[in-house]
C-alpha cells in the first residue's frame, strides 16, 4: 500500500513563462524523457536583475521532454521515483525531492552535474583528477548506497490491513549518469539520482515479522527492457533468479571501474567486439558468466594506495555470487578507511617535504656563495 503523494501547489506556484522570459529559468540537462532546468526565484514578479551562480541554486524542476507524448507507462516511472524518493528523503547520499505533479518534480541541484559529465570537464580543463579526489568519490558512493540499503521505514496501515509492515527500496540502475555530484563550502557530496527504475519490497515477513532477504523476480533478463546489458549484475542476467538488495552493489562497482577508466565494464577486454549497444549477447555473456573486466595495464600497474584501493572495492563489489558479495556497508568502510589514511599519509609526506625545503633553505644562507 504504497501511494506517490503529491505536492502540486509547490509546482503550479512556479510562473514558468514570466521566469523564462526573466532568465530565472535555465536548461541545464536532459534525459532520455524529462529535461532539467536550474530555477531561482521564480515565484516574484518583480523586475530584478538575476545573479546567476549555479553553486547556489536551490533546486531543478524537471519536465517532459517536448518530443516525448504524455504515455501512461512512462508517468508510472515518473511516480515511481516520487514515492522512492519521498520515503527515502533525509537519508545521506540520496537526492531531495521537494515537490511531484504529474509528469514534473523538483529535485535537489548538483552543482558538478552527473559523474560522467564531471569527469569530461574536469579532464578536459585540468588533463588530471587527483588520486584523492577519486578515492573520496568512490567512498561516498558506497556510502550513498550502503545508506540506501540501510534506510528502512514502516506503514502502519493507511486504511489498509498492514501492521509493521517495514519496507526497502532499490535502485537497479546505478551508473554514471545517475550519480549526481555537489560541491559544498567543505568537500564534495555524492547523490543517487533517477529511482524511475527502482523496486520498493517488503523487509519482513508479515505474520512473523522475522528478518528476511527482499527478493523479486525480474520479467526483464540482463537488460532486455533498454537498459545498458554492460552495467547489469549477473543475477540479473540468470533467468528464474530471485534479486535482492545486493544488485546496487554490484552496479557500484561498474561505476568504480568507470571512475578509474571513464569506460563501462569489459568496454576495455582484449577481446571486446566493439559498443554494447552494437554487440549485445557478447556483453551479456561476459555478465552472466560473472567475469571481472579487464583493466588497463597503465592503472592496474599503479603503486598509487588510492588507486589500489578504488580498484579492491571494485573486486569486492562485484564479486558473482551475491550471497558471497560484501555489503555495500562493509565496502563503504572500508574505502572509507582507506582515503583517511591515503590523506593521512599525503599529509605526512607533505609536511616532511616542507621540513626538508626549509633545512635546504637555512643552509644556503649560512653557506657562502
Amino acid at each position: 500500500p504504497i501511494h506517490a503523494q503529491p505536492s502540486c501547489n509547490n509546482i503550479h506556484s512556479i510562473d514558468i513563462m514570466h521566469s523564462l522570459s526573466n532568465d530565472r529559468f535555465r536548461k541545464v540537462s536532459k534525459g532520455d524523457v524529462r529535461n532539467v532546468w536550474s530555477v531561482i526565484q521564480t515565484n516574484k514578479r518583480r523586475r530584478i536583475q538575476v545573479q546567476w551562480d549555479l553553486k547556489r541554486v536551490p533546486f531543478v524542476m524537471k519536465t517532459l521532454r517536448w518530443p516525448r507524448d504524455y504515455l501512461k507507462q512512462t508517468y508510472v516511472l515518473q511516480q515511481k521515483e516520487a514515492v522512492a524518493l519521498d520515503y527515502l528523503s533525509n537519508t545521506p547520499g540520496i537526492t531531495s525531492l521537494y515537490g511531484f505533479c504529474g509528469m514534473v518534480s523538483l529535485t535537489g541541484y548538483a552543482n558538478e552535474g552527473n559523474l560522467a559529465d564531471f569527469l569530461k570537464r574536469r579532464l578536459k580543463i585540468s588533463k588530471n583528477v587527483s588520486p584523492a579526489e577519486f578515492l573520496a568519490i568512490a567512498a561516498r558512493l558506497a556510502a550513498a548506497v550502503a545508506s540506501m540499503q540501510g534506510r528502512e521505514w514502516s506503514v502502519m496501515g493507511s486504511g489498509y490491513q498492514v501492521r509493521n509492515v517495514t519496507l526497502q527500496a532499490i535502485h537497479r540502475d546505478i551508473g554514471p549518469s545517475n550519480v549526481l555530484l555537489n560541491q559544498g563550502t567543505r568537500r564534495l557530496d555524492v547523490k543517487l539520482d533517477d529511482f524511475n527504475k527502482a523496486y520498493i519490497l517488503r523487509r519482513y515477513d508479515r505474520k512473523s515479522l522475522k528478518k528476511r532477504i527482499c527478493t523479486y523476480d525480474d520479467r526483464y533478463v540482463c537488460g532486455e527492457d533498454g537498459r545498458r546489458p554492460d552495467t547489469r549484475s549477473p543475477e540479473e542476467c540468470q533467468e528464474n533468479r530471485s534479486v535482492t538488495h545486493k544488485l546496487d552493489t554490484f552496479g557500484k562497482g561498474t561505476v568504480f571501474f568507470y571512475l578509474l577508466t571513464q569506460n563501462r565494464v569489459h568496454n576495455l577486454n582484449s577481446d571486446s567486439p566493439g559498443p554494447a549497444g552494437e554487440h549485445v549477447e557478447w556483453y551479456r555473456e561476459r555478465v552472466r558468466r560473472g567475469e571481472t573486466p579487464e583493466i588497463p595495464q597503465t592503472i592496474a600497474s599503479k603503486s598509487n594506495q588510492a588507486v589500489m584501493a578504488i580498484i579492491e572495492g571494485m573486486r569486492m563489489a562485484m564479486v558473482p555470487d551475491p550471497k558471497k558479495r560484501p555489503s555495500a556497508l562493509e565496502i563503504a568502510e572500508y574505502l572509507n578507511k582507506e582515503y583517511w589514511k591515503y590523506v593521512d599519509t599525503s599529509m605526512k609526506n607533505e609536511t616532511i617535504r616542507k621540513e626538508i625545503q626549509d633545512r635546504i633553505r637555512e643552509r644556503n644562507k649560512k653557506e657562502p656563495y
